[in-house]
């Protein structure tokens, strides 16, 4: 599968599936039980930080999808950036964004993270995403 595939395949699956081809666990989903597991999984990763002794810091995070993660970290960041291959999840996360400009949605095309720059985040995670596409994608590294 080349890159084209796996954006097209997740596109299709943002248009006909919506919250499932995120969450697999279950077959239909509110959109309100949805959300909620994203919160519940933020408050857990923030309690696990704070357990180690290592806050979130205040600053700027990224991460994936229609939002499920990415709008409650925005109540623990200034700014999160979520990114995405397929159009109809950005599409999607825009729509359903209750967080205002604290959250941005990125289109990336690019079998990289170029689009960003050389800027930095203070978070960077990825979860229940790599699993579904090919290594060669999920472990791409940049020679220098």
């Amino acid at each position: 599968m080349n890159l084209r595939e796996l954006q097209d395949n997740w596109d299709s699956m943002g248009r006909r599936a919506l919250f499932t081809a995120i969450l697999t666990i279950k077959m239909s989903w509110s959109g309100d039980d949805f959300f909620e597991t994203g919160r519940q999984e933020i408050s857990g990763l923030v309690r696990d930080m704070d357990s180690l002794g290592r806050s979130l810091p205040r600053g700027t995070a990224f991460w994936c999808g229609v939002g499920r993660l990415t709008q409650p970290l925005a109540d623990h960041y200034e700014e999160v950036v979520g990114v995405d291959i397929a159009r109809s999840m950005i599409k999607l996360a825009e729509k359903l964004n209750r967080r205002g400009s604290r959250c941005s949605y990125v289109l990336n095309e690019r079998d990289d993270l170029s689009v960003f720059g050389n800027g930095g985040f203070v978070l960077i995670n990825s979860n229940i995403t790599l699993q579904h596409m090919e290594l060669r994608y999920a472990f791409s590294v940049e020679k220098r």
